[in-house]
């Protein structure tokens, strides 16, 4: 059972939830990662604050989720002297490693406005923009609906 699943047979109106993976017709965007079958997909799903959204990975091919490949890392890249540590997933944060998350279960809580990189072995950084706000064609990015 996935985590949204449990949510919805507590009820949603029992606590306040942010950031459910995206249902079928939710806002999303996606950005194709290059060289490989991923995608990321930014969504805001119950987040109030407009400069906060999540992240997760899909399949480029099916746009289901996919929890991160296991020697992916995920960094803030726009400022200048900021360590590039690895940001980590809400899952990981709550003391679960990535082997004991749910497959397609992961998402990150970042910041829009802000760019960020995919460490990957043997193949160079990937840096993406997260936009400002969801819109038609911003940065990168394109508007979709979420697969069911």
């Amino acid at each position: 059972m996935s985590w949204n699943e449990l949510f919805a047979e507590a009820g949603r109106n029992t606590v306040d939830v942010c950031g459910l993976k995206p249902q079928s017709g939710d806002l999303v965007q996606t950005i194709p990662v290059p060289d490989s079958e991923f995608a990321i997909r930014l969504f805001d799903n119950g987040l109030d604050a407009p400069g906060d959204c999540c992240l997760d990975f899909i399949d480029s091919l099916t746009s289901k989720a996919r929890n991160s490949p296991e020697a992916w890392q995920l960094l803030p890249a726009n400022k200048l002297g900021v360590i590039p540590f690895p940001i980590l997933s809400r899952e990981e944060v709550a003391g679960y490693t990535k082997a004991n998350i749910p497959s397609g279960e992961e998402r990150f809580d970042m910041k829009r406005a802000s760019c960020y990189a995919i460490r990957r072995p043997n193949q160079p950084d990937f840096f993406f923009d997260i936009p400002a706000k969801l819109t038609v064609g911003a940065a990168q990015a394109t508007e979709s609906r979420a697969a069911a």
